[in-house]
């Protein structure tokens, strides 16, 4: 299967240099909270930067944060609306890509 039609099945992990950083079953909110357990790049980050939404179809959705302070981006573009989730892909914030993660 190639990689731009693998999607991620029941369980969501996103890493930040090889180290698990989420491991989401359900729908739920990041934000710096979750962050600064890892980083002090969580002082860039809203109380609720973005939503990962399970579908029915146990694929994931990155949901941006319309009022969050900074853009959320994968693979190095803004998220300005829903996205489904794909093994590799990069989630980071900000122009700079601050705290980089990695949909696994």
């Amino acid at each position: 299967m190639s990689s731009k039609k693998s999607v991620i099945k029941g369980k969501l992990t996103l890493t930040h240099d090889g180290k698990n950083v989420v491991e989401a079953n359900i729908s739920t909110d990041i934000g710096s909270a979750i962050i600064k357990r890892h980083s002090e790049d969580a002082k860039y980050f809203s109380s609720k930067q973005f939503h990962l939404e399970k579908q029915e179809d146990n694929t994931w959705k990155l949901i941006h944060n319309k009022a969050a302070t900074n853009m959320t981006t994968i693979d190095g573009k803004e998220v300005t609306e829903p996205t489904t989730l794909v093994k590799g892909m990069k989630i980071a914030l900000g122009k700079t890509s601050k705290f980089p993660m990695e949909v696994g």
